[in-house]
């Protein structure tokens, strides 16, 4: 099944609704769970056909998101629920969340007000702490990873290149991460800890409140 030119009908147990986003990676559907009666959404991208080093790491890393995120339960980070392998795809079944990404609204260029942006915070921030106390380094803090509901509540997502503390999935010297919200020891590939995540939070905060990212320019000259 090729999710980029058909919308699947089902994925295992669950009836897709809808597409609602989707990337270089894979595609995110809304979807109702007819045993619960909820809706959720799935994040499903293709396995690979045929062995392949590159795609094989990221099915690693999406199903390591799965088990990241599947281990915390928390008000301001998604919920996830399942993960199945159905027609060719991996899926990602995980809370449906009414709103839109921060990136969306910072797109828009519209100015966050102070009691907004310490509310944004302090969820992100009460999400992390879980995270932290669970062994996860998520590693990849910025807008696009925080969704917000339509009461403003912001909720972490995507730990799909999560550090689990023991796994032996994230090795030292590969550099993962959103540029513009990374840390520097994640840049050179070293050893990184909790400290990483709240480096990338106060970059994300200093956007928020200046409606520029403080560091500008392509990878290397960030970096730098």
């Amino acid at each position: 099944m090729d999710c980029a030119v058909s919308m699947p009908t089902i994925l295992g147990k669950y009836e897709i609704r809808r597409e609602v986003g989707a990337g270089a990676m894979g595609t995110v559907y809304e979807a109702w769970d007819p045993f619960i009666k909820r809706r959720v959404a799935i994040k499903t991208v293709q396995l690979p056909r045929a062995a392949d080093s590159e795609t094989s790491q990221a099915i690693a890393r999406f199903r390591r998101e799965a088990e990241a995120a599947g281990g915390l339960a928390h008000p301001n980070i998604v919920t996830v629920y399942d993960y199945i392998e159905t027609g060719g795809l991996a899926c990602i079944v995980m809370e449906f969340v009414d709103g839109e990404s921060l990136k969306t609204q910072l797109d828009r260029e519209e100015p966050f007000s102070v009691p907004a942006i310490v509310r944004i915070m302090d969820g992100l921030l009460s999400g992390l702490q879980l995270s932290h106390d669970h062994g996860v380094v998520h590693r990849d803090i910025e807008p696009g990873n925080v969704m917000l509901t339509r009461n403003g509540q912001a909720k972490l997502a995507d730990f799909g290149i999560a550090r689990i503390e023991n796994s032996s999935l994230t090795e030292i010297g590969t550099t993962l991460g959103t540029p513009a919200y990374m840390s520097p020891e994640q840049f050179l590939g070293q050893q990184i800890d909790a400290r990483t995540d709240i480096y990338s939070a106060r970059v994300l905060l200093f956007h928020l409140l200046t409606g520029v990212r403080p560091f500008q320019g392509h990878a290397i000259a960030i970096m730098y």
